[in-house]
C-alpha cells in the first residue's frame, strides 16, 4: 500500500533526473563549447557609478591576473572638498568569497598584520572595515542575490539560501546557467587617515560607510539582470 503510494512520485523524480541528464548530454554534444564561453563571459563596468556627494575623479580599468578574465576589474576614485576615496571592484565569476584571500591575490595588503572589524546592516550584510599603513579600508562581497558577505563561511550560506532559483534550474539543465549564483563584484574601498588629511580612523569609517551603502544599492539591482 505504501509502497504503490509513492510508485508516482518515484516515476516523476526518475523523470525529471533522466531529462536533466538528457539535457546535459545534449548540450555537450550540439554545443560542445558552450561552457568555455559561459566562463569567459565579459562583465561591462560602467564608466561611473553615482555616489551621491562625491565627484567621480578618475576611472581605469584593471587587467585581469587569469586567463579565464573572470577577475577583471575597475578603480575608481571620488573626491568630496577635501576627501579621498577609492574603490577597486573585481568581478569574481567563481570564488569562495573568502576576503582575506581576496586581499592576498590582489592588493600587497597582509591580512595577518591588520585586525578587521566586522559590521552588519541588516538591509545591506556583512562588511569589513580595518586600517593599513595610514588608509582606512573597507571591504565586502557584493553578492547578485542575498546579502553582501565577508568571509567563506557567510559567502557559501549566503549561495545555498538565495543562489538557486527554477529559472537556474532550467538554465543549468540546458547549459546556459550555473546551478547556484556564486558571482560576487568584490568591493575595496579605501581613504587616507595621515594627520595631514585632516581625518582621524573613525571618521574616515564613517565617510567609506556613507560611499559603500550608495555604491551597495546601485549595483545590486544590475547584478541581478
Amino acid at each position: 500500500m505504501i509502497a504503490s503510494r509513492w510508485q508516482p512520485i518515484r516515476i516523476v523524480a526518475i523523470a525529471l533526473t533522466l531529462g536533466g541528464v538528457v539535457g546535459v548530454l545534449a548540450k555537450a554534444i550540439l554545443f560542445p563549447h558552450a561552457e568555455n564561453e559561459r566562463q569567459l563571459g565579459t562583465f561591462d563596468f560602467p564608466a561611473t557609478v553615482p555616489i551621491p556627494q562625491w565627484q567621480l575623479v578618475s576611472a581605469k580599468l584593471l587587467t585581469a591576473t587569469k586567463p579565464s578574465q573572470s577577475d577583471f576589474g575597475k578603480r575608481y576614485q571620488y573626491s568630496q572638498n577635501q576627501k579621498r576615496v577609492e574603490i577597486e571592484a573585481r568581478y569574481e565569476h567563481y570564488t569562495d568569497g573568502n576576503i582575506g584571500r581576496l586581499l592576498v591575490v590582489y592588493t600587497p595588503i597582509e591580512p595577518a598584520t591588520v585586525v578587521p572589524t566586522v559590521k552588519y546592516r541588516e538591509d545591506i550584510g556583512y562588511y569589513s572595515l580595518f586600517e593599513y599603513k595610514e588608509k582606512a579600508y573597507l571591504s565586502a562581497c557584493l553578492n547578485p542575490v542575498g546579502q553582501s558577505t565577508v568571509t567563506e563561511q557567510q559567502f557559501v550560506q549566503n549561495k545555498y539560501s538565495y543562489g538557486w532559483s527554477p529559472q537556474r534550474t532550467i538554465g543549468w539543465i540546458l547549459g546556459r546557467d550555473d546551478l547556484l549564483d556564486g558571482r560576487c563584484l568584490w568591493t575595496l574601498l579605501s581613504t587616507p587617515v595621515a594627520s595631514d588629511s585632516g581625518s582621524t580612523s573613525q571618521q574616515a569609517y564613517q565617510n567609506l560607510e556613507t560611499v559603500w551603502f550608495s555604491w551597495h544599492r546601485w549595483w545590486k539591482s544590475k547584478l541581478k539582470q
